[in-house]
């Protein structure tokens, strides 16, 4: 069987996220799962363990995105830690 190659682009929505500025410390007193990659241990996130405002959306690099999205984490020191705890 073969497969066509496509560009991932063309197939789905692409998108990085960002952090909040850390020194406003309003930004993180919000109800918006902020998902890092301490979340990601699991196939299913239902919450996070930080929370943030709509303004700290509005004012920095992070995305809101529907329910049922897949997330990736493709660039994390995290990676290569939970990489060796696995195994």
């Amino acid at each position: 069987m073969s497969w066509p190659v496509v560009p991932i682009g063309e197939l789905v929505t692409v998108r990085g996220g960002g952090t909040p500025k850390r020194n406003n410390e309003a930004y993180f007193k919000g109800d918006i799962p902020w998902v890092t990659p301490k979340d990601m241990k699991s196939w299913e996130i239902s919450n996070a363990q930080i929370c943030i405002t709509p303004e700290a959306v509005e004012n920095s690099a992070a995305n809101i995105v529907p329910k049922n999205t897949v997330l990736l984490v493709v660039r994390s020191g995290y990676l290569e830690t939970y990489s060796t705890d696995s195994t």
